[in-house]
């Protein structure tokens, strides 16, 4: 978190790729990706080091993305997964960038 006013560049970023795994894994306007999912996933999970993000707001309580709520979604999605899945995956991780 930085100064009042400020907003915390990396973290957003993170909360927002949590948010896109999400809609991937839930089809939720887009065709279900589980491979393009778990990718979003892993990279918040790697970043946060099990740690929770802080989601919002100065003015009012802060909230989290709490670190067992990144993790037991990273593991619903490889839960889903098929071995084609983690191949198309594995695959896309190289250059693979968020």
């Amino acid at each position: 978190m930085g100064r009042p006013g400020y907003f915390n560049q990396n973290s957003d970023a993170l909360i927002a790729q949590h948010q896109i795994a999400g809609i991937y894994f839930r089809a939720e306007g887009v065709t279900k990706d589980l491979a393009e999912a778990y990718l979003y996933a892993k990279n918040v999970a790697e970043k946060t080091q099990g740690r929770s993000l802080f989601y919002c707001c100065e003015f009012s309580r802060a909230r989290y993305i709490t670190a067992e709520a990144i993790a037991e979604s990273l593991s619903k999605i490889e839960g889903a997964m098929t071995s084609d899945d983690r191949k198309r995956a594995e695959e896309r991780r190289g250059a693979w960038t968020p």
